[in-house]
């Protein structure tokens, strides 16, 4: 035979062999381009793995201060949807009208002795006045009308009691002022207008005041505040007079300021007939007034009275002490 053809052509095993290295080398490069490709995916897998991480821990705390901006205006908008209601609950705190200061009183500044004279007392009642019902019927203790004669004298209002009460309370206020005080009595006793006047005279007081309420028989409309003096006779006669009307004008500016707590000051009053003189005012030697502190036969002034005793007794001490100091 001649040989052997291939339909391929003729082969040779030099050319077998090369291409045999060919093929090898091509695959191995194949392999190592795929593994290479898959390194690179697995690197850009691991890339792109740790990048979404990080995202979603930024959002997370994008989201978690949005949060916090979101409470914090949503607390906002709620505390300004809810200022209307807040002002309107402290509307009344802040118009409300601020503290007065604690009333401090004015002291002296040297040693003063006043002479305070709660007037009547014991078997001296003064004016008296019986407690009565809205219908003007004379009461007992337990709230029950009764008569004049039934009742026998316990259940009445007696000037005595009053007097003493308020000039308790001056003497106080008096003393917490630096003013040594000297009291004509202290409790439910007599004394005679005679030896008030003359222990007075003895003690050495600056100024003489002495304590009643009035009363108006038959006219219980009649009402305020009055202070009588000596006359213009014993005036002329006993200097030491003279200053009595400065130290009734300072306890009546006092009384006016307390406004509608008195029905108001009504003047100062003097006997025009010396044989008709006050005792404790023509017998003692110094200043001297009667203060004659609303009238028991009317209502209101016995209601103000027992309200007000300690305002009374403020502005009275506080008349009495700007007086003293004028002294000083």
């Amino acid at each position: 035979m001649a040989g052997n053809h291939s339909p391929y052509g003729t082969i040779s095993r030099g050319d077998s062999s090369r291409r045999r290295r060919k093929r090898r080398d091509d695959t191995i490069r194949t392999i190592l381009a795929v593994v290479l490709v898959c390194v690179l995916v697995l690197l850009i897998g691991f890339l792109g793995v740790n990048a979404l991480k990080g995202n979603e821990s930024t959002n997370k705390d994008n989201e978690t201060n949005s949060g916090e901006e979101i409470n914090q205006n949503g607390t906002q908008d709620s505390t300004e949807g809810e200022t209307p209601e807040a002002t309107e609950e402290q509307t009344p705190e802040q118009t409300e009208e601020p503290t007065e200061p604690p009333y401090v009183p004015e002291t002296v500044t040297k040693e003063h002795i006043v002479w305070l004279d709660a007037g009547h007392g014991g078997d001296d009642w003064g004016s008296a006045e019986w407690v009565r019902n809205e219908a003007g019927q004379i009461i007992d203790a337990n709230g029950k009308a009764t008569t004049e004669e039934a009742a026998d004298g316990q259940w009445v209002v007696r000037e005595k009691h009053d007097t003493l009460d308020l000039s308790l309370l001056i003497q106080q206020e008096l003393e917490a002022r630096g003013v040594t005080v000297i009291m004509t009595r202290t409790d439910d006793t007599y004394v005679h207008r005679f030896d008030r006047a003359a222990q007075a005279n003895e003690s050495g007081a600056e100024c003489f005041v002495s304590i009643h309420r009035n009363y108006m028989l038959g006219d219980r409309e009649q009402c305020g505040i009055e202070a009588w003096l000596v006359n213009e006779i014993t005036r002329a006669e006993k200097p030491g007079k003279e200053k009595d009307e400065d130290l009734t004008g300072f306890i009546f500016d006092e009384l006016t300021a307390l406004g509608d707590k008195t029905n108001g000051i009504l003047g100062i009053f003097k006997e025009t007939d010396p044989t008709q003189d006050i005792s404790v005012l023509f017998r003692t030697n110094m200043p001297a007034v009667l203060l004659e502190m609303g009238y028991m036969s009317n209502d209101s002034d016995n209601e103000k009275y027992e309200l007000y005793m300690q305002d009374y007794a403020v502005a009275i001490a506080d008349g009495i002490v700007q007086w003293l100091k004028t002294q000083e």
